[in-house]
């Protein structure tokens, strides 16, 4: 296991990214994903794209993550588009009950971000051009 020197110094996130095999990179976060903490995590989103080997696969890890507010969502998004742009699948690990997967779910970003319950049974392939949901849509209205 390979291990990128990431790690936040905000007292509100740890953040510690590792490659799993040449193929996948874990970002797991621990604490707040907040306005205060965003920048952190952006900045080793960027690194991490920006390799020249860069993973076929990101997990982002939020099984540990207390708070997850409006600016974290919007970072997820723009993780996202990054991943998309440089060719790389994306999933989020959110445990259900948990707050973080409260809020993606309420905001139907658990499709368009892949978010799954846990990290076993392997790494699922999401399609990167999966739409983000309309906020204005009814869930029946999607299901048509």
């Amino acid at each position: 296991m390979h291990r990128l020197p990431l790690t936040a110094s905000l007292s509100t996130l740890r953040m510690t990214a590792r490659r799993t095999d040449d193929r996948a990179m874990i970002i797991t976060l621990a604490g707040e994903l907040c306005f205060e903490s965003i920048d952190e995590v952006r900045d080793a989103f960027a690194r991490v794209c920006g390799q020249s080997q860069s993973p076929q696969q990101i997990v982002i890890d939020l099984r540990d993550v207390s708070l997850l507010d409006s600016s974290g969502l919007s970072l997820l998004i723009d993780v996202r588009e990054q991943a998309r742009r440089c060719g790389c699948a994306l999933s989020v690990i959110a445990t259900p009950g948990t707050h973080p997967r409260h809020v993606l779910d309420i905001t139907l970003l658990s499709s368009a971000l892949a978010v799954r319950d846990s990290l076993e049974g392997g790494f699922e392939e999401h399609d990167p051009d999966n739409p983000l949901p309309h906020p204005r849509r009814r869930r029946d209205e999607r299901a048509n």
